[in-house]
């Protein structure tokens, strides 16, 4: 019984200190798919503000909002990921 819990109190002060390592990080290189994402939304805007679909200055609104999210991001780190996923409360699934 003894193994036992020392054993738990060894992995759970293991996983404790890990997960302090991880959110302690100041890590603020911006990940590849971070940098391509905001690449494709200037190029869709871009692209909108040539087609006629929005108007120049929305075009340069939308732009200083990604240049925005991209000092937030350097400032205060990536998230890990997004929602709870498989419909529990959160995106296709939200009327449920």
């Amino acid at each position: 019984m003894k193994k036992i819990l020392s054993f738990i109190l060894v992995g759970s002060l293991v996983l404790s200190m890990s997960a302090y390592a991880f959110a302690d990080s100041t890590d603020t290189d911006v990940p590849t798919w971070f940098s391509n994402m905001i690449e494709w939304r200037k190029g869709q805007v871009q692209q909108a503000v040539e087609d006629g679909d929005i108007q120049k200055q929305q075009g340069i609104y939308y732009n200083e909002h990604f240049e925005e999210m991209e000092e937030f991001h350097r400032e205060n780190g990536f998230p890990a990921g997004c929602g709870r996923g498989f419909n529990r409360g959160h995106g296709y699934g939200f009327n449920n």
